[in-house]
């Protein structure tokens, strides 16, 4: 029974390191496309279950986000809600921070069914 145990342990840790294999990037250890891809659908999927229709637009963003996504880090800008982006007017409303704070919860949500799903 000991030596079951033993393959039992080497096979999920060969397991485990065949999908991080084929997530991340073998020279930088980043998350790689498919990762990426994954991830927006279920931020998609987050705000659809908030009620918000998603869509794919890129913004100009902030030098720091910029720098890590050219790094091979992606950090995409999950909708606000909010309005007149970058400019003097920009703002958010009330109900807008109620459904991002709502797509959040969904988000982690996703995380964890998708997390359950694979144990």
């Amino acid at each position: 029974a000991l030596g079951n145990f033993d393959r039992a342990e080497e096979k999920a840790k060969a397991d485990q390191q065949i999908k991080h294999l084929a997530t991340h990037d073998s020279l930088t250890n980043l998350p790689n496309r498919v990762m990426f891809n994954q991830l927006l659908h279920f931020a998609i999927e987050a705000a659809r279950r908030a009620g918000v229709k998603a869509f794919i637009k890129p913004i100009r963003g902030g030098t720091d986000g910029s720098w890590l996504t050219f790094q091979g880090l992606p950090t995409p800008n999950l909708f606000t809600c909010g309005a007149n982006f970058h400019g003097k007017l920009e703002f958010n409303s009330r109900r807008g921070l109620e459904k991002t704070t709502e797509t959040l919860i969904n988000l982690v949500q996703i995380f964890a069914e998708k997390v359950k799903a694979t144990d």
